[in-house]
């Protein structure tokens, strides 16, 4: 067994909780899982045998949280687990139960997602069950996954989504600052509910360690258990006929169908250098990369992730841009899209119907309730086709996108379906069947094409 040492300091409550450090960059996280050990806890990866504990443990609410699509089942959770051991694998996400010192109980669960060699942003989802709301349990439990994040992945920031006042005090603890309100964005009985967006930076977690009194904690690498990808999604439905071919959709200036392995060199002869580093990360610098980009969207779309669309000009038989959408959650309430298209089509329209094209796919096919872009702000243009969307503003956020090297600021825009039906009320699906694969890109007229989770790609 190997063991790597972090050194984070824990504080009485109602003060910051010390931020853990790690000494080492952990590279190979991906093919083993660490233990963290902490004073009094252990973080692990969970297990299939660990179903039973999680389905009695956490309530509803807690599993939506996490992003189990219908939570409080044994078959759901066991989805999810054996989704969160894959997607470990694959190095874009990491979940961690935690278990009290002196019991085999879990009484919390923490998923960090995002994660890629080179990436800036992770983002980390959590529950605890009331038994593990004790001692300050969940804010040390929740210091050492982020210490992870920061420490042996290496990302620069970490953000969330708070569903209560009590979780924006417990991650206020830890340095974060919440960045915007997010509007319709979780799930309850009744509709949808409001989140608060936050965020760690790693420059603030070093500041905060500064002069910090440490305790040591391990990092152990086992080997891993057994406990696979699913092609199921806990359910037992049918998955839906978008996973298995996308539909093309035919505006009047524009045409988008999925993105194929040949649209690789157009693409790249079609796109500016600074396009593709402002849109995809990393950035494809041949057509063979290009193609192993768009392999990948594929492979997304036929899990039900991700769908990838190439914008061809009305007369034209070329891709000239791409667009992108990504579900945020197995529930699929939320969507995460971007868009680019080479620069001589600005200016036309094909950008804002692209956009819109898109939309209706979220909406009407994907059955999305929450549509959502970031935009740096780089290009101006971006501002413009998100407000003729009928998108809002809700969040700035600070450090979240690199561009050669400088490290820039993001704005969150997004869209509900309501309030798309009510800009576009006589909007028809103009939808026909089509033929081939898909992954995210960035909203720059552009607009962010950012992929689904993918190591060193910015999602």
């Amino acid at each position: 067994m190997t063991t790597l040492t972090i050194t984070p300091r824990f504080d009485p409550p109602r003060t910051l909780p010390t931020v853990p450090t790690v000494a080492t960059v952990s590279t190979g996280w991906h093919r083993s899982l660490p233990d963290l050990l902490g004073s009094g806890f252990r973080l692990r990866e969970p297990r299939l045998s660990d179903v039973d504990q999680l389905t009695a443990a956490f309530s509803g609410d807690a599993a939506s949280v996490l992003g189990v699509g219908v939570p409080g089942t044994s078959d759901q959770w066991m989805h999810f687990v054996a989704r969160a051991r894959a997607g470990r694998a694959a190095g874009h996400a990491a979940c961690f139960v935690v278990v009290p010192d002196g019991t085999p109980d879990v009484c919390g669960l923490i998923l960090l997602q995002r994660l890629a060699p080179g990436s800036r942003v992770a983002t980390v989802s959590f529950g605890h069950a009331n038994t593990g709301r004790a001692a300050d349990l969940p804010v040390r439990s929740l210091a050492c996954a982020l210490a992870f994040a920061f420490r042996a992945v290496g990302v620069g920031r970490v953000e969330g989504r708070a569903c209560s006042p009590r979780e924006v005090e417990l991650v206020r603890r830890l340095g974060a600052v919440t960045e915007g309100v997010l509007r319709g964005s979780h799930p309850v009985a009744d509709g949808f509910a409001d989140q608060t967006l936050w965020a760690v930076l790693a420059t603030d977690w070093d500041q905060c360690r500064l002069g910090a009194k440490t305790e040591p904690v391990r990092m152990e690498l086992e080997r891993p258990v057994s406990g696979g990808p699913t092609t199921g999604d806990g359910t037992g439905d049918r998955p839906p006929a978008w996973t298995m071919r996308l539909p093309t959709l035919k505006g009047q200036l524009v045409t988008m169908r999925e993105i194929d392995l040949l649209d690789a060199a157009v693409l790249m002869e079609a796109l500016e250098p600074a396009d593709l580093e402002i849109s995809i990360e990393p950035v494809p610098t041949s057509p063979d990369q290009f193609r192993r980009y768009i392999s990948w969207v594929q492979s997304q779309r036929s899990a039900g992730r991700a769908a990838g669309f190439a914008i061809v000009p009305r007369g034209s038989r070329r891709a000239a841009g791409l667009v992108q959408i990504r579900l945020d959650d197995v529930s699929g309430a939320a969507a995460e899209w971007g868009l680019v298209l080479a620069q001589r089509f600005r200016g036309t329209g094909a950008a804002l119907e692209a956009a819109q094209l898109l939309a209706g796919f979220a909406f009407e096919t994907l059955g999305v309730h929450r549509l959502e872009a970031r935009a740096s702000g780089i290009d101006p243009r971006s501002t413009g086709l998100f407000r003729k969307m009928g998108a809002v503003r809700e969040a700035h956020l600070r450090l979240s996108f690199v561009r050669g090297n400088e490290v820039l600021d993001d704005d969150l825009w997004s869209i509900l379906k309501p309030d798309w039906r009510g800009v576009h009320p006589g909007r028809r699906r103009r939808q026909v069947a089509s033929a081939t694969g898909g992954q995210r890109v960035s909203v720059t007229t552009q607009t962010k094409v950012r992929p689904p989770a993918r190591p060193g790609r910015r999602v």
